[in-house]
């Protein structure tokens, strides 16, 4: 049976006014994420929520 680990992540772009900027932040962020194997599942009370299979050791 899979079993999973989850991480709630605070993603918080840069202050000021440069939006494209904020994205760009964002998306380096989350594809950090991405590479450590974690994926996006859901948003909760302003953090988001990513999971990711815990890998068996055997």
């Amino acid at each position: 049976m899979k079993q999973y680990e989850y991480k709630i992540a605070d993603i918080r772009a840069s202050m000021g006014f440069d939006e494209k900027k904020k994205v760009r932040e964002a998306e380096e962020q989350w594809n950090a994420l991405g590479r450590a194997g974690w994926q996006f599942c859901a948003q909760v009370n302003g953090g988001l929520v990513f999971m990711r299979e815990i890998q068996d050791e055997s």
